[in-house]
């Protein structure tokens, strides 16, 4: 029985070299990453807006792919990033969002501004009593929360 053991596994063995080694099987090239771009649909935003960052990485043979990489932000109190490529603007500043893949690494930056909002409008005339068939100009300013005011063109009507 041991005879015969041994002889089937050295007949294993010959069937297995005399099958052809591993050398002669075809071969697929490797691919390295050369660079990422990154594309981001909008780089300035206001607080608690959301954008997305797409990678696209370039392989050695210059063919190229939209790709899933690491993100990071390098400073997550302005804005952090998703590993989807989301970025959310969570206070006013600048971060630079990075993407990494196969030991290449590509960035956008990143600035979020402060939420403007309309805190009045004042409304000025050339003269305040008009006899019939006179005319006034009437202007309308807007003041913002950050300081600015703009001449505006309401929608203007009267009570009388």
């Amino acid at each position: 029985m041991i005879g015969r053991r041994a002889m089937l596994l050295a007949g294993a063995a010959i069937v297995c070299t005399s099958c052809g080694a591993a050398d002669s099987l075809p071969t697929t090239p490797t691919l390295t990453v050369t660079s990422i771009t990154l594309t981001a649909s909008a780089t300035t935003l206001t607080v608690e807006d959301v954008t997305s960052v797409t990678a696209t990485v370039t392989y050695s043979d210059g063919t190229t792919a939209t790709v899933s990489p690491t993100w990071a932000s390098s400073n997550t109190s302005v804005a952090t990033v998703t590993t989807s490529g989301t970025v959310t603007a969570l206070a006013v500043g600048t971060t630079t969002i990075t993407a990494t893949l196969g030991g290449q690494t590509g960035s956008v930056v990143i600035t979020v501004t402060e939420v403007v909002s309309l805190l009045s409008i004042s409304v000025s005339a050339d003269a305040t009593s008009l006899t019939v068939g006179e005319t006034a100009t009437v202007t309308a300013t807007a003041t913002y929360s950050d300081d600015t005011t703009v001449t505006i063109s309401p929608a203007w009507g009267s009570s009388e």
